[in-house]
C-alpha cells in the first residue's frame, strides 16, 4: 500500500511532465513554422533608392551620332507647349540569373502620403471619401488636436493611389521599370500645378519645364509601393514594400542600363541598380548647390 501511494504521485508527475513537453514541442513547431512561412511570404525583389523625373528632351526619342555627343529628338521638344515629366522607378528579381526564380502575376500598387501638419499630440479620424479625376477611392485622416488648440479647422493626411502604367507583370524575371506621367490627374502634384496642366489643355506649362519648376510642383511628402506575386520557387504568395521620399527624388536624370549580354545570355548588373545619369539632352539638377 505505501508504495501504490508513492505510485500515484510518481504517475501525476510523470503526466505534468509529459503535458508540458507535448506544449513545448507545439510551441516550438508553431513558432519555426511562422519564421519560415515570413520568409517565404517576402519577396525576393531590391528597389531602386532614387526616384527619376524626365522631362523635356529626355521624354523625346533621340539618338546620338556615332563618335558624336550631339543629339538628335524631334520637334516635339523643341515646341512651346511640353510633354508632362515622367516620374520612374525599378524594381529587380534578385533571383534573374537562376532558373525558376520568376515572380508570376506580379503587381505593383503605389499610394502617396500628404501631410498638412505635424503629428503630434493629435486624434486621427479617418474617413473614406470618392476619388476624383477617374481616380476610385481615397482615405483622409482629420487631424484633431489632443490638446488644447481648435478643431474646427482641421487639417489632413491624405492617402492617394498613383496610377502606374503598366501595373502588372505577368512573368517578373529580371528588371521592371514602373512610370508615372505627372499630368493634371496625378496625385504627387500641387493643386495649382494640375490646374496650370489643365489650362494648357493637358501639357504641361513651357514656363515650368525646368527643374526648379517642376519642383515647386512636386506635392506630396512620401510614395509608398507595395509590390506583390507568386513566387515560382515556393509557389507561395510574397510581399515587398519600399518607401520613397521627396528627397529622393532626382529631376532631369535617367537610370543607368543594367541589362548586358554575355556568353550565356542576358544578364542583370546588380551593381548599378540605383545608378542615375544625366538624362538626354542635359537639364539635369545639381547634386551640390554652392553656399
Amino acid at each position: 500500500p505505501e508504495n501504490e501511494e508513492h505510485c500515484g504521485f510518481l504517475h501525476f508527475l510523470c503526466c505534468v511532465e509529459a503535458f508540458i513537453g507535448v506544449l513545448y514541442a507545439g510551441l516550438s513547431a508553431a513558432i519555426i513554422f511562422g519564421k519560415v512561412t515570413r520568409i517565404q511570404s517576402h519577396a525576393h525583389v531590391i528597389f531602386s533608392d532614387p526616384i527619376v523625373i524626365k522631362y523635356g528632351n529626355g521624354l523625346a526619342p533621340s539618338f546620338r551620332h556615332r563618335g558624336s555627343n550631339k543629339f538628335l529628338c524631334f520637334p516635339r521638344a523643341a515646341e512651346k507647349r511640353a510633354e508632362c515629366p515622367v516620374l520612374e522607378f525599378r524594381v529587380v528579381n534578385r533571383l534573374h540569373n537562376y532558373h525558376g526564380g520568376e515572380i508570376m502575376n506580379a503587381f505593383i500598387n503605389c499610394v502617396t502620403i500628404k501631410d498638412d501638419a505635424d503629428d503630434r499630440n493629435r486624434k486621427f479620424v479617418v474617413t473614406d471619401v470618392p476619388f476624383t479625376n477617374n481616380t476610385k477611392q481615397r482615405t483622409i485622416l482629420s487631424d484633431v488636436p489632443t490638446t488644447g488648440g481648435s478643431s474646427s479647422n482641421p487639417t489632413r493626411r491624405v492617402f492617394s493611389k498613383v496610377k502606374i502604367q503598366s501595373s502588372e507583370h505577368p512573368f517578373f524575371r529580371r528588371v521592371w521599370t514602373c512610370k508615372h506621367v505627372l499630368d493634371a490627374s496625378s496625385p504627387l502634384l500641387t493643386d495649382t500645378a494640375r490646374r496650370g496642366i489643365r489650362e494648357n489643355n493637358g501639357y504641361w506649362p513651357a514656363m515650368k519645364n525646368n527643374v526648379s519648376g517642376i519642383r515647386e510642383s512636386l506635392g506630396f511628402d512620401q510614395l509608398i509601393v507595395t509590390f506583390r506575386g507568386v513566387s515560382n520557387v515556393s509557389a507561395a504568395e510574397v510581399y515587398a514594400e519600399k518607401v520613397y521620399k521627396l528627397v529622393d527624388v532626382n529631376v532631369g536624370y535617367d537610370f543607368a542600363t543594367m541589362l548586358y549580354r554575355s556568353e550565356e545570355g542576358v544578364k542583370v548588373d546588380m551593381v548599378v541598380l540605383s545608378d542615375i545619369i544625366e538624362q538626354d539632352g542635359g537639364g539635369a539638377e545639381p547634386w551640390f548647390v554652392d553656399s
